[in-house]
């Protein structure tokens, strides 16, 4: 800061006669330092980049906490290894189910959102095996497990004839979706068998049947709550469409 001396006559000469000159107690004016306002402007961007970062980190923070799992994955094991998918033999299959499709049903039901609205959670899932035999097998073990769990499911009924299936599949799913809003947020899985009895696969379909549209354009937001499993032993002749829905495709492997 620069200091400069009083000028007493050009004071004086300025001041009317008639008024009482007013005491000066300090002789001196005072004047601002040109340099400091580079150094304030500096101090002001070094606050604004402290602050910044905080912000950051605060956001990264909650930002890493909303990815991480909030629910233990541990929330769809089972004790007994003689129930449910603890008894399949196909042992990484069975591992694939739990953490790809039980675990995030349950999570969503417990209240995890990015299982809620992200893309995480599937609508559908189909099990491609060798044999219809095993196939069935595995699905029953898979809801034999979400039962456990706490899932609730539906089962299509054995013996049914065509029209039959198709008819107790639309029911099926108009039921869950409003089970769905009735527990408030509660899922279920709805098991249709073998999908070939449903309609005829074929890998490149120009033409599909009202229940195969039924199935590729169930999703959260149209049919919240309501997940579908099916098996085929013609994995190798499913439509290509069902790649384009939140469907989850998987092999009965060991």
């Amino acid at each position: 800061m620069r200091i400069s001396s009083v000028n007493y006559s050009a004071y004086n000469s300025k001041q009317p006669a008639f008024e009482k000159r007013v005491e000066i107690s300090n002789p001196f004016l005072y004047q601002t330092d040109p340099s400091y306002h580079s150094k304030e402007l500096a101090n002001n961007s070094f606050r604004v980049t402290v602050i910044s970062l905080a912000v950051a980190a605060v956001a990264g923070s909650l930002l890493k906490l909303r990815m991480k799992n909030i629910v233990p994955e541990s929330i769809i094991e089972i004790a007994d290894k003689n129930i449910g998918l603890n008894k399949l033999k196909y042992k990484n299959a069975a591992r694939y189910l739990k953490k790809k499709l039980l675990y995030p049903i349950k999570a969503a039901m417990e209240g995890d959102e990015k299982f809620i609205y992200g893309d995480k959670l599937k609508s559908g899932l189909i099990l491609t095996a060798q044999n219809a035999t095993e196939g069935k097998k595995a699905i029953s073990a898979l809801l034999e497990h979400a039962k456990e769990i706490g899932i609730y499911t539906m089962e299509i009924p054995p013996n049914l004839k065509k029209n039959g299936r198709i008819k107790w599949v639309y029911k099926a799913i108009e039921d869950a979706k409003e089970y769905y809003k009735t527990s408030n947020g509660d899922y279920t899985i709805i098991n249709i068998g073998d999908i070939s009895n449903l309609a005829n696969l074929k890998i490149s379909k120009t033409k599909f049947t009202n229940v195969e549209e039924k199935l590729r354009e169930i999703n959260k937001q149209k049919y919240p709550g309501v997940v579908w499993v099916g098996y085929t032993d013609a994995g190798a002749s499913l439509p290509y469409f069902y790649n384009n829905a939140p469907i989850l495709i998987t092999k009965l492997v060991d």
